[in-house]
């Protein structure tokens, strides 16, 4: 009797279990069901909200729109991300058109407002939108992100700063990359591009100059984004006091003042080979025919890069030209060397 008893019990207990997981998987179904019939729904109205809104954004290249449509609450983000992206692609004279729309549909204090979001794309299309507005009055709210740790975040925060006050963006940004090693440099320098070298030299120099070790190759390299003649007697002065080989390597790149010949000639010989790679690269930009001698010994040196650049630079030098080459080519004794100018004289004659 006990058995049976056992036996009737857990046939009991498996049936209700069978029933709860049917129940379950009924719930999950129609749960599944449900999220599809609602993003079937919040595509439709998205489809609709274009149709309308993309006619009205494009307008604006050629006038102003009279009349607006009302923007609902819910149709706040997605109006952000399309006028955001119409801003990104258009000209300078329609951008103050959609500007003019975006401040008829208050979205200059809606995206104010959205800052406060915890959501990281509410942030984001916010911070571009105030960006675009130039929305001068939010300068201290956006200037707080640009401390995110979140890197997005931060780097769109600091382009809304350049497109708000670019020389008031550049002073405050320049010194400030020295503290963000998690900025990669193509972000940085994507952002501060906008910003024009007539604003950006002058900070971006003194940031350079004044930069610790660690941080001085990066905000080296983005000298190439100010002015030479500014750039120039930083760059002198920091190739005189250093003996880092990554802070030179930089310098070497970035170069682009006569001035500094003297001081790229004599890194042509530096134990590093990285050095001596960018230093025949810099000789190329603006060497003269002086220099030939030095790039030929640059020919015979043991690593291909250095070789190569080497040669490179012979071509771009003045007067030097594919019959020159040739000569070179056939004059030099390192059998390296020989065959780096023959490489360089086949890559010439493809590109004619």
């Amino acid at each position: 009797m006990l058995s049976v008893a056992t036996d009737t019990a857990f046939s009991g207990v498996a049936w209700a279990l069978a029933a709860m997981v049917a129940v379950l998987l009924g719930l999950l179904v129609l749960q599944i069901v449900f999220m599809r019939l609602v993003l079937g729904h919040r595509k439709r109205q998205l489809a609709r909200f274009r149709k309308l809104w993309e006619p009205i954004l494009a307008s604006c290249i050629d006038s102003c729109p009279s009349r607006l449509p009302p923007l609902h609450r819910w149709q706040v983000t997605a109006f952000l991300g399309l006028w955001n992206y119409f801003q990104e692609s258009v000209l300078e004279h329609a951008k103050e058109r959609l500007n003019r729309v975006a401040r008829r549909l208050r979205i200059d204090d809606t995206a104010a407002a959205r800052l406060r979001k915890r959501s990281v794309s509410d942030r984001l299309l916010s911070l571009t939108a105030l960006g675009h507005l130039r929305e001068y009055s939010c300068w201290s709210e956006v200037l707080a992100f640009v401390d995110s740790p979140d890197v997005i975040v931060s780097l769109c925060a600091a382009k809304a700063l350049v497109r708000i006050d670019p020389a008031r963006a550049a002073a405050v940004l320049a010194p400030g990359i020295a503290h963000r090693p998690d900025w990669p440099p193509a972000g940085i320098a994507a952002v501060l591009v906008e910003a024009g070298p007539d604003v950006l030299s002058e900070p971006l120099a003194a940031a350079a100059d004044a930069a610790p070790v660690a941080a001085a190759p990066k905000l080296v390299r983005l000298l190439n984004l100010a002015h030479p003649h500014i750039a120039g007697p930083v760059i002198r002065r920091i190739l005189e006091r250093t003996d880092d080989a990554d802070t030179i390597g930089a310098c070497l790149r970035v170069v682009q003042d006569p001035a500094l010949l003297d001081l790229v000639r004599t890194r042509l010989d530096d134990a590093h080979w990285q050095i001596r790679v960018q230093a025949a690269s810099a000789l190329g930009r603006f060497g003269t025919v002086e220099d030939v001698p030095r790039l030929i010994r640059a020919l015979s040196d043991e690593q291909w890069w250095v070789r190569y650049r080497a040669a490179q630079a012979i071509s771009q030098l003045p007067t030097v030209g594919l019959d020159r080459l040739r000569d070179l080519g056939n004059t030099v004794s390192d059998r390296y060397g020989r065959d780096m100018l023959r490489q360089i004289i086949v890559e010439r004659e493809l590109a004619c």
